[in-house]
């Protein structure tokens, strides 16, 4: 005898049937990962040149890798670690996204009203929903049942860039925007403006897990903290989670 509220087993009664576009939302939702180890960047000296490179800020925050199937949202540390209790207004946000499932990689970071991202103030107000609290979102690694990581990164970033376009989505979820080629000009930038450093990423490479040489970290030498507060530059900067 089945006690559960609602259960039809052994009843003899019919399966209800599911619609196409209902059996492609579950379908979209079972074939995400429950969570992919982030890919990792070497410390490097100089900056790579060339067109083949795309060039970002370093956000000073959180590595989170989140993850959206139908209304279940977790977002994941860098180590896998469940963190969504910790950012309740990012969870929150993820629900505006235009897709049934979703994997994303990206940065949680605290704006100042500089503009500037604040290692210290996420940290005093994590677990609370704070309206300066980001999510920074620079890698879509899966959509709508899609495996996405074989995919080179720039095709990766045209896919998100549409995603994170479409109306309606929370001031929560920022698209990290990217600088192609000019990395040296770039880093140059960022270093005249008191930022910790840059991100430069192969274009033409498929996402790889773990540490390798397609992402590079950058870091500028002649950076007080005065001016990393007091400045400012394209859309913030990074300590962690790199």
């Amino acid at each position: 005898m089945d006690l559960k509220q609602g259960s039809k087993k052994n009843s003899g009664a019919a399966a209800p049937r599911r619609s196409g576009k209902e059996a492609a939302k579950k379908g979209a939702r079972a074939l995400i990962p429950e969570f992919v180890a982030p890919e990792l960047a070497t410390l490097k000296t100089e900056v790579p040149a060339g067109p083949n490179w795309l060039h970002e800020v370093k956000y000073d925050g959180y590595r989170i890798v989140a993850r959206k199937a139908g209304e279940g949202i977790t977002l994941f540390s860098r180590s896998g670690l469940d963190w969504t209790v910790r950012f309740p207004a990012i969870a929150k946000a993820l629900l505006t996204l235009p897709a049934e499932s979703a994997l994303l990689d990206g940065e949680v970071a605290f704006v100042l009203p500089s503009g500037i991202t604040d290692f210290k103030s996420l940290q005093e107000h994590i677990d609370s929903p704070h309206p300066a609290i980001r999510y920074f979102v620079f890698d879509l690694l899966s959509l709508d049942g899609r495996d996405l990581r074989k995919k080179s990164l720039k095709e990766r970033r045209a896919l998100l860039g549409r995603l994170m376009s479409a109306k309606g989505i929370s001031n929560y979820l920022v698209y990290a925007d990217y600088v192609e080629g000019s990395g040296p000009e770039f880093f140059r930038e960022a270093c005249e403006h008191g930022l910790e450093g840059i991100m430069s990423k192969r274009a033409d490479a498929p996402y790889r897990s773990g540490r390798g040489k397609d992402w590079f970290k950058v870091k500028c030498t002649n950076r007080t903290s005065e001016g990393s507060r007091s400045r400012r530059c394209c859309s913030g900067r990074s300590r962690t989670g790199s």
